[in-house]
């Protein structure tokens, strides 16, 4: 995920990014992740 921002994050700025999407998408985002993993 890091590497596909091509930006340089501390951790504590890159989890806020996280839970700011995580918060705003909530399970939509999560669904994305899912068949992310399953069609690899």
């Amino acid at each position: 995920m890091r590497v596909l921002l091509s930006v340089e994050l501390t951790d504590y700025e890159f989890s806020k990014i996280i839970l700011h999407v995580l918060y705003r998408y909530g399970s939509n985002y999560l669904l994305l992740l899912y068949h992310a993993a399953a069609e690899n």
